[in-house]
């Protein structure tokens, strides 16, 4: 386990270095696993990351036996206080696990990160999902639809369709944008992570870990726009059809707490997230949260049995703030 700690951590700190001198629209993705892997010393990387100030900045769970993890029946979840950066509560936080649409957070990241965010595209055959019960906006190719509208779509909504557009707009195709998504979890420490599509159905070896969505997340949020996304109870989408004609869709968010389907506990005022579920994955559900104080929380639930399971588990993790 320390080892495995110890990689990661390494990988983040070397991350941060690396992206210290990168320009908002870097264009190469950089491998910094090499001189990491080789790594076999025993280290203490709770103390090197305290000397290094690492933990001034990302959540490190000390000890995971800490916690009781009957405390939720769901497959795992963290909650950290990422203005002190404390940990408040975790169960599996390193199990790797189906994620669904929590997915969108990285594919979120990565069209912000290096995406041209004023563009209006036309979309293409990558619309096209024929999944059983996926949700989609119902987007089809030959339409034009602002970025903007179809990365909010993607967060708000959660449309499938929405995130393979954001992906093709970005990378060009779905695999190229699943390589940057992978190459940009590695370099913010998400090493137990790897995506094989930007919308978050089910595949063979999709997975992320309950820490791994909280460092997608945390880094998702250094991002304004994120931060202006994630809140909003509904999109109005103006576009132009195929066939040249002008159309409006709206969408609204499944996300309970916005919706008032969900209440969180007294004293914390919930400022949005991810919502996601597939037949694998279950309920999942990415938090942001404020106490009282004005500190900021990040709760990840995976695996719960129900939609309204996920948010009385989610509430769970939130009544511990102190």
């Amino acid at each position: 386990m320390k080892n495995r700690m110890f990689y990661r951590f390494a990988l983040t700190a070397l991350s941060l270095c690396l992206c210290s001198g990168c320009s908002e629209k870097a264009t190469v993705i950089l491998d910094p696993y090499s001189e990491l892997l080789s790594i076999e010393a025993e280290v203490d990387y709770q103390n090197m990351f305290r000397e290094n100030g690492i933990a001034d900045t990302i959540c490190v769970i000390e000890d995971t036996a800490a916690f009781d993890p009957n405390y939720i029946t769901g497959r795992a979840g963290v909650c950290f206080n990422i203005t002190t950066q404390e940990t408040i509560y975790c169960k599996n936080p390193y199990e790797q696990l189906p994620m669904a649409s929590l997915t969108k957070m990285m594919t979120a990241l990565v069209a912000l990160k290096y995406g041209n965010t004023d563009q209006t595209v036309t979309l293409g055959d990558e619309v096209v999902i024929t999944t059983y019960d996926a949700w989609l906006c119902g987007f089809q190719p030959g339409d034009q639809v602002s970025f903007d509208d179809l990365l909010k779509a993607t967060l708000v909504y959660s449309g499938n369709d929405a995130a393979n557009a954001v992906a093709v707009a970005v990378a060009g195709s779905l695999d190229e944008f699943v390589s940057m998504m992978n190459a940009e979890a590695a370099l913010i420490g998400a090493t137990d992570t790897q995506f094989k599509n930007p919308n978050g159905l089910d595949a063979g070896g999709h997975y992320s870990t309950a820490y791994d969505l909280y460092l997608i997340f945390n880094e998702c949020l250094k991002y304004p726009e994120f931060r202006e996304i994630i809140p909003m109870t509904s999109v109005v989408c103006n576009y132009t059809t195929a066939a040249g004609e002008n159309a409006v869709k709206t969408f609204h968010t499944g996300n309970g707490y916005l919706a008032k389907t969900a209440v969180p506990p007294e004293g914390i005022q919930v400022h949005g997230g991810k919502t996601g579920y597939t037949a694998n994955a279950l309920d999942c559900l990415a938090t942001l949260a404020t106490d009282q104080n004005g500190d900021e929380y990040i709760a990840i639930m995976l695996g719960a049995e129900s939609k309204q399971q996920v948010y009385a588990q989610t509430n769970q993790f939130l009544e511990k703030i102190p």
